[in-house]
């Protein structure tokens, strides 16, 4: 929002959209408010984990609400549904968030992550952490993705590393969890995403899509006959990419047209109407119009189109897609999301 703001919508268990746990989910933005019930402004980034949400402010500050269990709001205690400020953190010009832990790229191009640590997601060692620790031997970062159990980031040499749960996912053919590798096969993308137990990257010779990890539904493209690989593969049939956004399992890409291409698991509509199953060759998602930004979520996409209004498609059982009515089932339609007044 232009002020700041931050308006979540869709499930509120655990207070992760920003109101009581236990709120009924009616598939409305509602905007997130401090303790003391006024709305915080100043936001320039919004990063959404698996059951809590963490926001970072202008001054460098991040912010965070929802679950705590694995100490992933960046403090000690229990969760919440208004916004604490994470312990430490001064200079944040970055943020993502993955299941159970967050990561912040700081002013000076270091990484600081906090939260679960039970498959090395720290890259430290250890237990849980409910403050910020640093990342050691990475720096000159200028990208950073999460998915559920991993975080990779962009180096200023072109590079690419990866840590937390040792599989495929890290991109190496032997990793070691809580390990910082090095991606096999990737230099200098353009752009990085990740979610669940994947990462994809445009990549910088002919602006395609190329991704690595589990392979399960389809995620990685049609030419990944097998369930995971740690082998950068690309993604044919997408055209020059502006913007991918990674899901569970599947990927959607902004392409140079400007339409969107889904790919992967299209059980909950995440590939929009039509599809279903597994579709490891991309489709076409019909009704997305002069998109400039995609977000994807475990089993929902959304974009930014022209007038400014955001659309949803995919899963909508807690009212991920923001129309208004959740519904159950995965008919792909194309929501509008609403606005509480």
């Amino acid at each position: 929002m232009s002020n700041g703001s931050v308006w979540c919508w869709g499930t509120d268990v655990d207070g992760r959209s920003g109101r009581a746990a236990g709120t009924l989910a009616d598939g409305v933005a509602h905007q997130v408010r401090a303790a003391n019930g006024q709305a915080m402004t100043g936001f320039v980034e919004v990063a959404a984990g698996g059951s809590f949400t963490c926001a970072r402010r202008h001054d460098g500050t991040v912010w965070c609400w929802g679950a705590n269990d694995s100490g992933q709001l960046g403090v000690a205690g229990s969760g919440t549904h208004r916004p604490v400020m994470v312990e430490g953190i001064q200079d944040a010009t970055t943020l993502v968030a993955g299941g159970a832990h967050a990561c912040a790229v700081l002013s000076d191009d270091t990484v600081v992550c906090w939260g679960e640590n039970g498959s090395g997601q720290l890259a430290n060692g250890g237990a849980d952490r409910p403050t910020p620790v640093g990342v050691d031997g990475v720096t000159g970062v200028v990208d950073i993705v999460s998915g559920d159990a991993h975080t990779c980031v962009v180096l200023s040499g072109g590079g690419v590393k990866c840590w937390g749960a040792a599989d495929d996912r890290l991109g190496t053919p032997t990793p070691s969890q809580g390990t910082v590798e090095d991606v096999v096969g990737v230099n200098n993308p353009l752009a990085i995403s990740a979610r669940g137990r994947h990462t994809c990257v445009i990549g910088a010779g002919d602006e395609v899509p190329f991704c690595w990890g589990h392979n399960d539904s389809g995620q990685l493209g049609a030419d990944v006959a097998a369930a995971s690989t740690y082998s950068a593969t690309k993604v044919n049939g997408v055209g020059s990419t502006l913007v991918l956004a990674s899901g569970g399992g599947h990927n959607c890409a902004l392409i140079i047209n400007n339409t969107v291409m889904c790919w992967g698991l299209a059980d909950n509509g995440e590939l929009g109407e039509g599809h279903s199953g597994v579709q490891a060759t991309p489709r076409l998602v019909s009704g997305v119009t002069a998109p400039s930004a995609l977000a994807a979520g475990g089993h929902h996409t959304c974009a930014l189109v022209a007038g400014n209004q955001v659309k949803c498609w995919g899963d909508d059982e807690v009212g991920q897609c923001g129309d208004g009515a959740p519904t159950s089932g995965a008919d792909g339609q194309i929501d509008t999301v609403v606005w509480e007044p």
